[in-house]
């Protein structure tokens, strides 16, 4: 009876053994399956985060590259600019003499006019 016993114990602890074998490997292979999806999930956002990064990057490039042709057009504006305001200064300076020797001239030709008329009267 005690032999019948022990066996019976030793069955039961040897499928008490196989169940925790069984659900061991169960739990490992969850473990594994699990840790590929992690990789694969770290693996796509890694390559997101670098498609992202490197499509930022381009974009900083590109905006450099615009900025640095906007500076160099504004440069160039502002020379215009300058070379405008001097050549308007100029063109203001002629009309102030033009003006001037314009009214020198009506004035001239009235006196000479006048004299004209008057030398006409003598005569």
């Amino acid at each position: 009876e005690r032999e019948a016993r022990q066996a019976l114990l030793i069955h039961k602890l040897q499928n008490k053994v196989l169940e925790y074998r069984d659900r061991c490997q169960g739990l490992e292979y969850q473990v594994k399956t699990e840790e590929r999806e992690l990789l694969k999930r770290e693996r796509r956002i890694r390559d997101e985060h670098s498609d992202s990064l490197e499509s930022a990057l381009i974009r900083l490039e590109e905006e450099q590259q615009r900025s640095v042709g906007l500076a160099e057009l504004n440069s160039l504006l502002r020379g215009q600019l300058s070379q405008s305001g001097q050549v308007n200064e100029a063109l203001r300076e002629d009309l102030c003499k033009l003006t001037t020797d314009w009214s020198k001239a009506v004035e001239e030709a009235g006196l000479r006019e006048m004299e004209w008329q008057t030398e006409k009267e003598v005569d």
